[in-house]
Formats: C-alpha cells, structure tokens, sequence
C-alpha cells in the first residue's frame, strides 16, 4: 500500500476506508481518495507543520492578551493569558492531530480571527477591519461570520443592545 508506517498513517488509511492490509471496505468516506496526503517518506512523525504555524501561534497568542488588557480593568490574569492559550491550542491539537496536517489553514484562520476580534473590540478604525476581512476571506470563507460579529458589536450602545442600530453601518 503506502512505504510509510505508524499510527498517523493508520488514522489516515482507516480513515479513507482501507485496513491495514491493503483491502477496501464496504463503507466509503468522503476522505476516500485522499491517500496522497500521507507522504512516502520513512516516517509519518516527520510530517509536521510549517514555521508560518508558529508564527500564528505566536499572533493569536498576542492579540487574545491585548484584548484581555483592553478589557479588564485590574489585569489579574494578565500572565496567564499566553499559556492557558498554549494549553488550549495544544490540546486541540492533540485531539485533532490527522485532519490538522489536511487543513493547514487551521493556525492562520485563528490568527486572523484573534486580530479581527481585537479590532473590533475597541471600534476606532473601520478600515483596518475591512481590510483583515478581506485577506481573512481568501485564507478561509467562514471569516464571513466576522461580519455579524461587527455589526452586533456595533449595535451595542453601553450595555443595551439596540436592534435599530444593527443595520444602520
């Protein structure tokens, strides 16, 4: 079947619907066919993300801790930010450790959307909000969602939400 061996490889043939020996099974998979994915290297561990993954760590790492700044009054939780971020990034990672080297979209869409809920929060500048939007929209269409998010962000006057401001922007 495959020259590559290991638990990744088995995650992913299991998952297009093939055992371990090279048969098909009854049922099909919409990853049928996606067997291309796993390189033929020796080793599936050597399959791993690129330094721009890191990168984006490293930029939703940053901007959720402004945000928190930005938000709380006396700044408790300031140094735990970073690493409870970590934690939590490493732990979805674990659990979706096959479909995160199918969708190497996953770390820049967390960028971007930590840097639009940071520019929305404060609403200074519009245009930079546009502009993230539309370089967010090409790395990954459900950055459409952002734009509710906008509009509900600017309907709130105070605490109270107010409906006929929602579709005036």
């Amino acid at each position: 079947m495959h020259a590559v061996s290991g638990p990744l490889l088995n995650d992913v043939t299991h998952a297009i619907g093939e055992d371990q020996r090279g048969t098909r099974r009854g049922r099909h998979s919409i990853f049928q066919g996606l067997a291309f994915l796993v390189p033929a290297s020796r080793s599936a561990r050597s399959v791993g993300p690129g330094p721009h993954q890191g990168i984006c760590l490293l930029i939703a790492g940053w901007m959720m801790t402004r945000k928190y700044q930005a938000s709380s009054r006396r700044r408790p939780l300031t140094p735990w930010n970073y690493p409870l971020f970590l934690a939590v990034c490493a732990a979805t990672y674990v659990i979706h450790t096959v479909q995160n080297f199918r969708f190497i979209d996953e770390l820049p869409s967390l960028a971007f959307f930590s840097v639009a809920i940071y520019l929305i929060y404060p609403r200074t500048n519009w245009a930079w909000f546009v502009l993230l939007f539309l370089v967010a929209t090409t790395n990954r269409e459900t950055k459409l969602l952002l734009l509710p998010l906008y509009m509900i962000d600017a309907a709130v006057v105070g605490a109270r939400f107010q409906w006929r401001l929602l579709l005036q922007r």
